[in-house]
């Protein structure tokens, strides 16, 4: 969520796909929500961190393969970034931002990327 927007991964996107979608903040019941990207089949679930002004970094759980960090633009979902850092199945977690870094855990080592404005 950030200042205008709630941004989510829906399991029940196009064709039944997962999706990243957003939906603004003064939106009424029966708004429609914006598409941004599918995110394909192979999810079991996302966290999504909208903190930074412009961009969105998602964590993508993936069964059995592996996690993965990635990088979309806020305004029209293009992808910016799709490897800011791959793990093991179910370790990546707990993405925040402070204003300076973008922090995450990976297993058990807390990681940190600088983020200065785009």
């Amino acid at each position: 969520m950030d200042q205008t927007s709630i941004y989510f991964v829906d399991n029940q996107g196009p064709s039944g796909h997962w999706a990243l979608q957003s939906r603004s903040r003064d939106a009424n019941t029966g708004d429609a929500s914006t598409f941004l990207v599918d995110l394909g089949t192979s999810l079991t679930s996302a966290e999504v961190n909208a903190e930074y002004p412009t961009v969105l970094l998602l964590i993508l759980h993936r069964p059995a393969v592996s996690d993965v960090i990635v990088e979309y633009l806020k305004t029209n979902g293009a992808l910016l970034n799709a490897n800011v850092e791959t793990a093991a199945a179910d370790t990546l977690r707990n993405i925040q931002y402070d204003g300076r870094y973008f922090y995450w855990i990976n297993g058990s080592v807390l990681r940190c990327e600088r983020r200065d404005e785009r």
